[in-house]
């Protein structure tokens, strides 16, 4: 998508004040007020195409674990489902890979068939491996970290207490959940959450659609299609990332000038509003409220033409929109 930049943003607020800033802290104070503009923009609708995210493959947590401290306390991670086991039982696995006693290792929940209980272990990241036709997983060599006492337990949450081994320190507390989070390793972070599919969707076909609910750790998804899923879809608005500019230069002159050069990127359906509302913003301060008003109208004005062109759009095609009926499709 096309950008400007800080640069000739700055160069056209100086434009409409009809002079030019005249030390660094109205600089400072100007980029305060852009971004703060910047923000208002970005909170008016979820559809901005820039920050709209479609459809994208999320992992899908069944285990939220916390309660260990010490130097296994990133066992406190979610944990998804890494497939079944030669009997059917569950393998439960963290996202990402730590190093443990010196190799990069994975902890995982699984079933011990010999003492017929759940055991928590930390396991060599080559010793945990899944057949590529039968989709079976293999644990070899894992290391005890804490043993469920409880027998034939459903799932590790189903244990009633756990006895650490290892030098491990705290209580396991584990609680299933649905649970898609704000922050994936290799994902953009999700900053707001539109809609959950269970497959890919906006393609060829329809795909089912789960409700859910938020809370501080990410989207929990309720009454997924089948207990096994370990992803689902996310379509979803991307966090903001604010317009920053590093000062350099031997004087205040130059520190200046390096405002009015600065290539940091500034979006190109922003560019217009950012300008006359950080003015008006400006107005504001020296007290000239009725010019304030008149550039704040000028400013909604350019902010509402690009709400404009979005909104046509939506009238016929809306990845927000649930439903697609006679009167939702000729709304206007």
């Amino acid at each position: 998508m096309q950008t400007r930049t800080l640069g000739d943003l700055i160069l056209l607020i100086e434009s409409l004040l009809g002079g030019t800033f005249n030390n660094v802290s109205e600089m400072r104070i100007v980029l305060r007020l852009i971004n703060r503009r910047l923000t208002t923009a970005y909170n008016r609708t979820q559809s901005w195409p820039r920050y709209l995210g479609s459809s994208e493959e999320r992992r899908l947590y069944a285990l939220d674990v916390s309660g260990i401290t010490g130097s296994f306390n990133h066992v406190d991670d979610p944990y998804f489902i890494y497939g079944q086991d030669a009997n059917g039982y569950n393998v439960y696995r963290e996202e990402d890979t730590h190093t443990e006693r010196g190799s990069a290792s994975y902890d995982i929940f699984y079933y011990n068939d010999t003492t017929d209980k759940w055991i928590l272990a930390y396991v060599a990241e080559g010793n945990l491996t899944k057949n590529a036709t039968t989709g079976v997983v293999t644990v070899t060599s894992p290391t005890t970290i804490s043993t469920g006492d409880t027998v034939d337990a459903a799932t590790p949450a189903d244990v009633e207490t756990w006895t650490n081994e290892g030098g491990v320190n705290g209580t396991l507390l584990i609680k299933s959940v649905n649970l898609i989070t704000y922050a994936q390793t290799g994902k953009t972070t999700i900053g707001e959450f539109i809609r959950i599919h269970r497959k890919k969707a906006f393609l060829n076909s329809s795909q089912l659609e789960y409700d859910f609910f938020l809370d501080i750790t990410g989207a929990n998804v309720l009454n997924i299609a089948n207990l096994q899923d370990s992803k689902a879809f996310v379509t979803y608005k991307k966090l903001l990332t604010l317009i920053s500019h590093t000062e350099s230069g031997a004087n205040d002159d130059a520190v200046r000038d390096g405002y009015r050069s600065s290539t940091a990127e500034v979006p190109n359906e922003f560019f217009s509003y950012l300008a006359h509302s950080s003015f008006a913003d400006l107005l504001r301060a020296e007290s000239q409220f009725e010019d304030a008003l008149r550039e704040e109208a000028v400013a909604e004005n350019y902010l509402s033409a690009e709400l404009e062109k979005l909104d046509i759009i939506a009238n016929n095609n809306n990845l927000k929109k649930k439903f697609s009926t006679h009167l939702n499709r000729n709304s206007r």
